[in-house]
């Protein structure tokens, strides 16, 4: 009844609107108050304005997934970092990084289905878990180094976390496919 489909049977010839009516309800009416909160935000950044003016940016300001293209080489330009001043076990986890990012860009599909947690990601589940959408942003990505088990993104300052605590790139491997597979959507931290 309150999806607005009420004093009517649910039949073959009236299921679509049904549908219909349950999922407009779901996704407009329960979050109304989360829908007009962006829309304050987004009226207070005048991106409305800026979005009623600009013909074309709609998908770079709420861009679709598949839309994105990101290339090995744009995610290796955000990821430079001073190698310089980098030693011991945070030289080595940057390096396994760089050469982890080769790997994911390289790899059409996951490696192994039956294992969804540690296989392969791809490069944009890899974007999308450094930067939170499916674009880059045009600043350098902060890298920092922890004795953690994960890394650890922060997609609001654009920054990255990377473990040193692995003595092979197998399980440093490991860790990366995990925690990207399972954060990769969203703004997850466990």
């Amino acid at each position: 009844m309150q999806a607005g489909f009420a004093n009517e049977l649910v039949k073959l010839n009236n299921k679509h609107r049904a549908c219909q009516a349950i999922i407009l309800h779901l996704v407009f009416k329960t979050r109304k108050e989360e829908l007009d909160q962006l829309k304050s935000g987004l009226e207070s950044l005048s991106v409305i304005n800026f979005l009623k003016v600009s013909d074309g940016s709609l998908k770079y300001v709420f861009p679709l997934q598949s839309e994105a293209m990101v290339t090995k080489n744009d995610f290796l330009k955000v990821i430079e970092t001073s190698v310089d001043s980098l030693e011991g076990d945070e030289k080595k986890a940057y390096d396994w990084f760089v050469q982890y990012v080769h790997e994911v860009a390289n790899t059409v599909s996951a490696e192994a289905k039956d294992q969804p947690f540690s296989s392969l990601p791809t490069l944009a589940q890899l974007v999308q878990f450094v930067a939170g959408h499916p674009y880059l942003p045009s600043s350098r990505m902060n890298i920092s180094f922890s004795a953690m088990v994960y890394p650890d993104a922060d997609t609001c300052f654009f920054s990255l976390r990377l473990p040193t605590i692995y003595s092979s790139y197998d399980e440093f491997r490991k860790a990366l496919n995990t925690a990207i597979t399972c954060q990769h959507l969203g703004y997850g931290r466990g």
